[in-house]
């Protein structure tokens, strides 16, 4: 086979696999949204996504969590990506144990990181500011 044939074998199949990916994505009834991220979310300069009924207002409601309930879905979180690590890399039990620590502290660090960080920002806002941050608690 000469360069020619082969390069149009190729380009012949990536536009079969490139429609048969399309096929199957339609039949998955997924629909990508003006505004969505690859990862189908809104980006964080989307306005809309802030507007109230909106799909995704949801998010901002993180803050009225009880501490209890956002330690339990943290604690999920580490529970499901165990599972998914276990699953792909066949864990033995110790390991299983070890890398769930590994996991609760990673998620613990990411919670002080973020209380710091909307401290430090509180700080530098006026009240009249802090007020307009939804779920804030003054403090």
């Amino acid at each position: 086979m000469n360069k020619i044939t082969k390069m149009m074998g190729m380009v012949v199949l990536t536009g079969a696999l490139t429609g048969a990916s399309a096929i199957a994505l339609a039949d998955s009834g997924y629909e990508h949204k003006p505004g969505m991220s690859k990862h189908g979310e809104h980006s964080f300069w989307d306005k809309k996504s802030q507007r109230k009924g909106h799909h995704c207002s949801k998010k901002g409601d993180r803050a009225d969590v009880s501490p209890e309930k956002r330690q339990a879905m943290m604690q999920l979180k580490v529970e499901n990506k165990l599972e998914r690590l276990t699953a792909k890399l066949d864990l033995t039990p110790k390991q299983q144990v070890k890398i769930r620590e590994i996991l609760k502290d990673k998620q613990l660090k990411k919670q002080q990181m973020r209380d710091e960080t909307r401290m430090q920002i509180d700080q530098v806002l006026t009240a009249e500011q802090r007020q307009k941050i939804p779920g804030h608690k003054p403090g």
